[in-house]
């Protein structure tokens, strides 16, 4: 499959969230690599923070509006 001209790969982020029941999903961190996400997870988990609220979600940050519609 040939890429568009110009397209650009997107940044990969993981955002380690927290269930709130006020506020739904709160952003608690955010890395460009997997390792430290984990490691925050671990550090609110030995805090007191329940597990079954965190979670990862890996972004895609693209730089422009076209390489964004290529990969969707």
């Amino acid at each position: 499959m040939k890429l568009p001209e110009g397209y650009v790969s997107p940044e990969i982020a993981y955002s380690v969230e927290l269930e709130t029941d006020a506020d739904g999903w709160i952003q608690c961190g955010a890395f460009f690599s997997e390792t430290p996400a984990r490691g925050l997870m671990e550090r609110l988990i030995r805090d007191g923070v329940d597990a079954e609220r965190l979670r990862i979600n890996v972004i895609a940050i693209h730089c422009r509006l076209e390489d964004h519609e290529w990969d969707r």
